[in-house]
């Protein structure tokens, strides 16, 4: 995944209709999570599956999202004063 994609949407089910489904302590409803916002570097994802009797499963969902290739500034500015700017380095 490059760094174009800013957020995804996740979806979970469970063979057991008693079970309630958490990601990262936020309990899915109707077994979507839509908008899990993406940060440059590794986000983590923690999903939890209890149904109150079973024990609770756990699961960690790792996505990376890369640094951008264009990080470069185009101009900048002051309030006061002068600036001497030059964007290639």
């Amino acid at each position: 995944m490059g760094n174009d994609v800013g957020k995804i949407n996740l979806l979970a089910a469970s063979p057991n209709e008693n079970a309630a489904i958490y990601v990262n302590g936020v309990k899915m409803t109707e077994g979507k999570v839509r908008d899990l916002q993406l940060q440059t570097g590794m986000n983590t994802f923690e999903i939890t599956v209890s149904d109150g009797q079973n024990k609770t499963v756990a699961y960690t969902l790792k996505v990376e999202r890369l640094e951008s290739d264009d990080n470069l500034l185009t101009s900048i500015g002051l309030s006061e004063g002068l600036i001497t700017f030059d964007s290639k380095g």
